[in-house]
């Protein structure tokens, strides 16, 4: 009899933790959302500290087990999601060698360039297509021999925390097979480590954690951990997955044909569900599903989103003011589409679709005409043009037709910037509640595992918060932005300010 059947009223226990905050949540065996609790980290300002992040977890859980107990929910079962970029150098007695290389952090990027260079085609024809963490090792290597040769195993963040939560070894603890997305040596169609890719970088296979299916158990949760949690000891955990699968599984995205957007710290965007097919013009990359047996295809923009609270602190703010944020979005409202000529490329983490090591952010056409609220109304602008290009390139290449837009993530909390997005791509945007889709989706390998669900699941119905409707004529007005957008990679700067200065200001 599974563990969930034996208690009339139990539930899983998930956490996510992610580049912006940590979530925890409980989650019953019908995909409902009873308590949740959320906590904003430091990994965009520095601030961030492993220790400290363990702590945030336990606080956040035991205030989630007090209200647990009060309606005698047992938690049954605990699993754990993560931002799929940035990793941990550990020795096997959990002692960290390195700090957390996050993903948003583009010290590594010559590194991606030298495995761009020696792994050539391989990073289309086998891999998933979007190296990151592999170059990060190879970066410890090369710089740090030393550090590098200490260390035991590379472990993604939400691994690290797994292994704190069982007290094992973190040798001991495999990823599963969707966080493969974003390493640079792994092999798409069996879902493994290619040897001869690592073995051609010069890395040691032996560093990379084991691969399993998110479904995995791989331990209980320690007594001495449990008791911080407000829990008993002996819950069983699984192995985790990747946040961008879990939050598509449980936006019951799992084999749809729409369109998926994650306006998250990275903003992403997902079209289909199908076979490992490279895109020859490396733009399109590739996510394993939970079940394993496809791949989602995405596109994405590195730290897009976080490109919001890096100017809200230009302007003497502090990123935990949501007051600020609401400001600065009413006087964007009243700024007109385009916003006054002024178009901003948001690589300030690089391009990686398709990847280009030297592109960085900009700003064209600005002049002193130009308010903070322009500025933040181009950010908002500049993700919707990438979106309406994607959208287009996604359609010829996929063959698909979408009907609309499902958004999650932080910034799908702004209306103006989903209108903007519905306004620039023509399509609906039907918004879901941004913290429940991934915890339910980490519930979701749990249920399998504990033997209450099975794969695929569909039948639950994702939360719709709210929706927007494309207005023809704003979409009239984006027209020449979205066009030069497109073209805005191959122009020389003065080109790309002259066309704008012809657009005509609105205001």
């Amino acid at each position: 009899m599974a563990i969930l059947e034996r208690h009339m009223n139990g539930a899983i226990l998930c956490l996510d933790i992610g580049t912006s905050g940590l979530k925890a949540g409980v989650v019953d065996s019908e995909l409902a959302i009873r308590f949740s609790n959320f906590s904003k980290t430091g990994i965009f300002d520095n601030t961030f500290d492993l220790d400290d992040c363990l702590a945030t977890i336990c606080k956040l859980v035991s205030e989630l087990s007090v209200l647990a107990k009060t309606q005698h929910i047992d938690i049954c079962a605990i699993n754990v999601s993560g931002q799929m970029g940035g990793i941990i150098g550990l020795k096997r007695d959990g002692m960290a060698t390195t700090p957390f290389d996050s993903g948003v952090d583009i010290e590594s990027e010559r590194f991606n360039e030298k495995l761009h260079a020696i792994l050539g085609d391989s990073v289309i024809s086998t891999t998933c297509g979007s190296p990151r963490n592999t170059a990060k090792i190879l970066r410890w290597k090369e710089m740090y021999p030393q550090v590098y040769k200490q260390t035991d195993i590379f472990l993604p963040l939400h691994s690290h925390i797994l292994a704190k939560l069982t007290q094992s070894s973190p040798n001991e603890i495999p990823i599963d097979h969707t966080m493969l997305a974003f390493f640079g040596n792994e092999d798409a169609k069996t879902l493994s480590w290619s040897k001869d890719l690592t073995e051609a970088l010069g890395l040691d296979l032996e560093k990379f954690p084991n691969i399993c299916t998110p479904c995995t158990q791989i331990g209980v949760l320690s007594a001495s951990i449990a008791k911080n949690m407000a829990l008993r000891g002996g819950i069983p955990v699984f192995a985790g997955l990747g946040d961008q699968p879990a939050g598509l599984a449980g936006a019951d995205f799992m084999q749809s044909e729409d369109l998926f957007a994650v306006l998250g710290s990275t903003t992403l965007l997902f079209g289909g569900y199908q076979d490992f097919q490279p895109d020859p013009n490396r733009r399109i990359k590739f996510i394993p599903s939970i079940t394993g047996d496809k791949l989602y295809p995405f596109t994405y923009i590195n730290g897009a989103g976080l490109i919001l609270p890096w100017f809200t602190n230009l302007t003497g703010e502090s990123t935990l003011d949501d007051q600020h944020l609401r400001r600065l979005t009413k006087e964007a409202e009243r700024i007109p589409p385009g916003s006054d000529n002024l178009l901003l490329l948001p690589y300030f983490g690089g391009s990686q679709c398709p990847y280009d090591s030297h592109r960085r952010g900009s700003w064209h056409g600005l002049s002193f005409t130009h308010t903070k609220a322009h500025l933040f109304r181009s950010i908002l602008e500049s993700i919707a043009y990438g979106y309406a290009s994607d959208i287009h390139y996604l359609q010829e290449q996929l063959h698909i037709k979408p009907e609309s837009i499902a958004c999650t993530g932080g910034g799908s909390k702004n209306r103006l910037w989903t209108q903007i997005i519905a306004d620039c791509t023509t399509l609906p945007v039907q918004t879901q509640q941004s913290y429940h889709c991934t915890l339910k989706g980490s519930a979701i390998p749990a249920l399998v595992g504990l033997g209450l669900k099975n794969l695929p699941i569909t039948e639950h119905k994702p939360d719709i918060e709210a929706s927007n409707t494309p207005n023809a004529a704003r979409t009239t007005l984006y027209a020449p932005y979205r066009s030069l957008y497109e073209q805005a990679t191959t122009l020389p700067s003065v080109e790309l300010n002259t066309r704008l200065s012809k657009f005509g200001y609105q205001s």
